[in-house]
Formats: structure tokens, sequence, C-alpha cells
């Protein structure tokens, strides 16, 4: 099943069951929340955290219906955009994107040139980045300081990206915020895949969940039971 397929079938699914399709700000919160449970349920090495991480990308795909965001088609474009992405370290040693202004004119978001990072050095850990980053740092004259991560650490790493991403889309404007789940997707996806599962086994874990207990449509907070 590829993205755009995953993508109609939790819409309808959706929409059959009533759950909330047009509260956007709502469903960024619902997802907020899902990732924290994936987490927990990682952080605690429970087997349920493949189920989670598929609520995870149940969400992504919903939040991409609702904003009229072809998925797919924005993952392939912010692939390419992020394949030679440009960073830069401010005074206080922070890592920000660089400006288009600060780009060669041929690499600006119109014609989707991606930016990769020029700094010396990140982190003793590293940052975790996508599989072609270092050939194309190379590419360009400079030797990338990188190493393998063992499966704890990867997936510790992934976890951390999922989290970095997710506030992305949360600080993204309306122009932003498709590259930005587009970037989500992507961890979710890698996460899954280091769990053993592809993007069809992720999208029938989230189907059965939402079949057995429902979405979130009606908008229902639950702030515990009544004491008899």
């Amino acid at each position: 099943m590829d993205i755009r397929s995953a993508q109609k079938l939790a819409w309808e699914n959706k929409l059959s069951k009533g759950f909330n399709s047009t509260d956007v700000p709502l469903e960024f919160c619902l997802l907020n929340g899902e990732i924290a449970e994936a987490f927990d349920a990682w952080r605690k090495g429970h087997q349920e955290a493949a189920e989670e991480l598929a609520d995870v990308a149940i969400f992504l795909l919903s939040l991409a219906e609702m904003t009229g965001t072809d998925l797919q088609d924005a993952i392939e474009a912010k692939l390419a955009t992020n394949a030679v992405r440009i960073y830069q370290r401010l005074s206080n040693g922070a890592l920000v994107k660089s400006s288009a202004s600060d780009q060669n004119a041929s690499c600006n978001r119109n014609t989707h040139a991606a930016r990769i990072p020029v700094c010396a050095a990140l982190t003793d850990k590293g940052k975790l980045v996508r599989d072609k980053i270092p050939q194309i740092i190379r590419s360009r004259g400079s030797e990338p300081i990188v190493r393998v991560l063992g499966a704890a650490e990867y997936r510790e790493m992934l976890l951390a990206k999922l989290a970095e991403e997710v506030d992305e889309v949360r600080a993204a404007d309306d122009a932003e915020a498709a590259e930005e789940l587009a970037d989500v997707c992507e961890v979710v996806l890698a996460l899954a895949s280091d769990l053993g599962l592809n993007a069809g086994q992720l999208e029938e874990l989230r189907a059965a969940k939402a079949a057995e207990r429902g979405g979130f449509a009606d908008r229902i907070a639950w702030s515990g039971n009544v004491v008899p």
C-alpha cells in the first residue's frame, strides 16, 4: 500500500465512523497525545508500541486530508528539498535552517532544492539525518563526520526526531504545514520499519483500533468517572 492509498482509507474510515473531520487544531492536539503514548509504550518495552505508532500515522494521514494535502506528493517533494538543505550555527550555538536569501539562487523552495548541514560538528551524539546526506556533503567537497547507530540508539533518535518534527508542524504556517507533515510521516514510517512493520501493516493496525475504540470526531474530552 502506498501513502496516497493509506490516506484515502484513513479518511474514508474517519468519515464512516463520524470522527473529527473539520477541527484541525484539535487533530494536532490529539496527534501530540498519540506521539506521547507511542513514546511511553516504547520506553516501557510494551508490545503495543507498534499499535501506537499506527495511531500516529493515522492522525498524520487524516491531518493531510483535512488540510487538502496529498501527503505522498508532499513527502516526495520534501525529500528533494531536504537532500541538500543547508544549516547555519548561530553565535549562541543553536543550529538553524538558512533563509532563502542565504541560498544560492538555484536553491529555493519553488524548485524544491534541498539543503544540507554545513556545520563542522553538531554534538557528541550527532544528529540523525536522511540516508543520502553524507554522499551529498561529499559531492560538495566536504567530508562528513558520521557513524552508524546501534539499534537502541537509533530507536531513541527516531523518537526524538518524531517529537522534533511534530513541534515543527505545530509552529508551521499553512504554507509550510504540508512539508512538515511529510517529515513526520517519514519518521513514523521509519519507526514502523524498525519495529518490523510496513505501511500496509500499520494501516491494518490503525483500522482495527479505530473499529474497536472509535476515533475522535465527537471531540470528547474525558475528565474521569462519576463517583456513585
